[in-house]
C-alpha cells in the first residue's frame, strides 16, 4: 500500500505537467524552407493546434543540410513540450546518408506522432512510356540510355527510384537537381525518362496534360486519383512513399507526448485540416499513437540504410 502511494506521487508531477501543458508557446520547427508542402501542412497544423489548445504553435524554419540542422537543434532542445520538430523520411534517411550525424533519430527524439503519408508516384512527359510496363521496356532495351531526375542527391525522390530500378532490373541514369521545381521543368521538356515524386508540386502539370501519373507506389489507389493504378495493378508490385511525422526531445514526460499526440489525432480530423492536405497530396495518417510513429520510424532506418547502401549515394 505504502508502495502504491509513493508511486503515485511520484506520478503526480507527471499528471500535472500533462495537464497544465501547453502553458508557453509551442515551437514547431520545420528543418526545410517555407513555402514547400512540408512548411504548408505544418503551418496549417500549428493553427489548428491554437485554435483548439488556447495556446500558441508557432512555426520556425531552420533549414539546412537535408532537415539535419533543425532536427539537431530540437534534439539539443529542452524536453520540456516547448519545441517540437516536423519533419519528413529524410529523418530515415539521413543516418545512412551522412557519415555522421549531430544527433541519433532514435536516442535523441522522441517520436510524438506519424500526421501524413504521401505515397510516390511515378511521372513521365506526355508523350513518354503509356504504361510501367512500356517505360520498364524502354529501359531494358536501351541499358545506361536514359535518364532520370530527382530532387536532389539522397533526396526520398532518388532513393525511391533507385529502389524502383533495383527492383525491376533497370539501368537509368541519375540526374540530380536542386529540388522539386528545377527538376519537374526538364521532365515537362521531356529530357527524362521519369520521375517519382509526390502530387502536390506535379498537379497543376497533370491536370494540364503535361505531365502523365503512370502508377502510384501504395497498397491501395488514392481517393484523390482514382483513375491511377497502383504499381501491383500495373504489373509490378512497388510501394514506396514519404511521410510526415512530429518529434519532442527524448526526455519529454511521457503525458506531455501523449496529450500532444491525442491533440494531433483531433486536428486530423478537422475537414478544413483534411482539405488542405488533399490539395497537398498528403493522406492524413490513421494512427497517431506515439509508439506506432516509434515503430515506423525504425522499420524506415533499416529500411532506407538497404537503399543507400545498394545506390552508393552520399552527401558528405
Amino acid at each position: 500500500m505504502r508502495f502504491i502511494l509513493v508511486l503515485a506521487l511520484l506520478l503526480l508531477p507527471l499528471g500535472a505537467a500533462a495537464q497544465n501543458w501547453p502553458d508557453k508557446p509551442v515551437r514547431i520547427v520545420v528543418p526545410f524552407s517555407a513555402g514547400g508542402p512540408t512548411d504548408i501542412f505544418a503551418r496549417t497544423l500549428a493553427n489548428k493546434l491554437s485554435e483548439a489548445a488556447g495556446a500558441k504553435f508557432y512555426i520556425e524554419n531552420l533549414p539546412g543540410a537535408g532537415g539535419n540542422v533543425g532536427t539537431a537543434a530540437v534534439a539539443k532542445a529542452s524536453p520540456d513540450g516547448s519545441s517540437v520538430v516536423f519533419v519528413s523520411a529524410s529523418l530515415a534517411i539521413s543516418p545512412s546518408l551522412y557519415k555522421s550525424l549531430a544527433y541519433d533519430p532514435q536516442k535523441d527524439l522522441e517520436p510524438v506522432s506519424l500526421v501524413g503519408v504521401v505515397p510516390m508516384l511515378l511521372v513521365v512527359p506526355q508523350d513518354g512510356a503509356k504504361s510501367v510496363q512500356e517505360l520498364i521496356g524502354m529501359a531494358k532495351k536501351a541499358p545506361g540510355k536514359y535518364t532520370y531526375a530527382s530532387a536532389g542527391n539522397g533526396s526520398a525522390t532518388h532513393l525511391g527510384s533507385e529502389a524502383f530500378k533495383t527492383q525491376v532490373g533497370i539501368d537509368v541514369v541519375h540526374v540530380p537537381y536542386k529540388g522539386t521545381a528545377p527538376a519537374l521543368t526538364d521532365v515537362l521538356a521531356g529530357r527524362h525518362l521519369f520521375i517519382f515524386d509526390y502530387l502536390g508540386p506535379m498537379k497543376s502539370h497533370v491536370a494540364a496534360g503535361k505531365l502523365r501519373i503512370l502508377a502510384i507506389a501504395a497498397e491501395k489507389r488514392s481517393a484523390q486519383l482514382p483513375g491511377v493504378p497502383t504499381f501491383a495493378e500495373a504489373g509490378t508490385p512497388f510501394v514506396a512513399s514519404t511521410w510526415n511525422m512530429i518529434l519532442a526531445p527524448a526526455g519529454t514526460p511521457r503525458p506531455v507526448v501523449e496529450r500532444f499526440a491525442h491533440m494531433l489525432g483531433e486536428a486530423l480530423k478537422d475537414p478544413q485540416v483534411a482539405s488542405q492536405l488533399e490539395s497537398l497530396g498528403i493522406e492524413p495518417a490513421a494512427d497517431a499513437r506515439p509508439a506506432f510513429a516509434r515503430q515506423l520510424l525504425e522499420d524506415e532506418i533499416a529500411r532506407w540504410a538497404k537503399v543507400v547502401s545498394s545506390s552508393g549515394a552520399r552527401v558528405d
